[in-house]
């Protein structure tokens, strides 16, 4: 019986799907099956996936009903203990298949396994990197923001733990995949190896590229959904602040924040963590520390004082929601220097260095 089953949805994805089927059989492991799910294909990939010949693969010819419902029959034809996802028109590195069942065989605690991926184009051109969290926690706060925290194609999990959640919810036609990670949140950990092992190509006939604005908009309303419904916003004008300032502290843009939006993101983010913990099994650790490099870039980025009359504003705010293992007179005074030496740089007065007194 093979350890890994790898599902491999198939509709009209010539000419990509003999490198696509290539580089599954040509991985590193030998114990695999490839379950091909062909949905009523038009382009030839039917008759080359009936011409392959490898005992390996499993041709499934369904009726055109769509990427979900073929999901779970090849879920349910799986006789790996790992099920592994694989789209018809990427590349799967030679080794991503063995580091990611090891990395389950290792870590029991673990339910699903993704990597990093370089995105192409059509012709197989690398266009840039696509980079997500490694660790369980940092994956999870992903799923409360409007970004990927895994990349579905080169994901592995484990099949039981997926059957007993009813496998895919067949009532999402996309982004059925960001459905499963939230209901396997609360089951075990999730991880993202640190290494390429996933080439995902994006071109017009993609599903990506075709659905792209249907993804946004589901994307978003689950964020919402998710947020609201477990008790951890309190409405649309806190979920505004709070998405100004992640936003801002995402990529790293240094722009004037208030003590208002800031004091509603740390909240939100308080609540979010403590949920994370209490219902998901994060590590409380890293969640301390993921707060207190939030709290951070708050202050290397928040505090651009324009003068001595801003900081008034600030104080009330850091005493009330300074992490505890800080004082706060001295995280403000810090912010205070921060000020100094920018006012410094731009040439204004300002308040005395704090550092010489004068």
């Amino acid at each position: 019986m093979p350890t890994v089953s790898v599902l491999l949805p198939v509709h009209n994805a010539m000419p990509y799907l003999p490198e696509a089927v290539g580089s599954i059989l040509g991985q590193d492991m030998a114990d695999l099956e490839l379950i091909a799910l062909d949905d009523a294909s038009t382009d030839g990939g039917r008759a080359y996936l009936d011409a392959l010949g490898d005992p390996r693969v499993r041709v499934f010819h369904l009726p055109k009903r769509g990427l979900t419902r073929n999901l779970n029959v090849g879920l349910r034809e799986a006789r790996g203990v790992y099920v592994a996802r694989m789209d018809a028109d990427d590349v799967s590195m030679p080794s991503r298949l063995g580091a990611q069942r090891r990395h389950l065989d290792e870590n029991p605690g673990v339910v699903a396994v993704g990597c990093q991926a370089l995105e192409i184009d059509g012709e197989g051109r690398p266009t840039g990197p696509w980079h997500f969290p490694t660790g369980d926690l940092e994956i999870k706060l992903d799923l409360f923001r409007d970004v990927t925290p895994m990349v579905h194609p080169g994901v592995m999990f484990r099949s039981q733990t997926v059957l007993d959640l009813g496998g895919y919810d067949e009532s999402f036609a996309t982004a059925q995949d960001r459905d499963l990670w939230w209901r396997l949140a609360d089951r075990g950990r999730f991880a993202n190896l640190a290494d390429e092992l996933l080439l995902y190509r994006r071109h017009t006939g993609s599903v990506t590229g075709r659905k792209a604005e249907e993804q946004r908009r589901l994307t978003r309303e689950m964020t919402w959904r998710s947020l609201a419904g477990f008790g951890l916003i309190d409405g649309e004008e806190q979920y505004r602040a709070f998405r100004e300032v992640d936003d801002i502290l995402a990529i790293g843009f240094l722009r004037r924040l208030e003590p208002g939006p800031v004091g509603v993101y740390v909240e939100v983010l308080d609540r979010m963590l403590a949920f994370l913990v209490d219902r998901c099994g994060a590590d409380l650790g890293a969640a301390r520390r993921h707060r207190r490099d939030r709290w951070r870039k708050l202050m290397r980025w928040g505090l651009t004082c324009r003068g001595a009359s801003d900081l008034p504003r600030w104080g009330p705010l850091l005493r009330r929601l300074a992490p505890g293992e800080h004082r706060p007179d001295r995280l403000l005074g810090w912010g205070l220097e921060v000020a100094w030496r920018r006012l410094l740089r731009a040439g204004r007065p300002g308040p005395a260095d704090p550092a010489t007194g004068s």
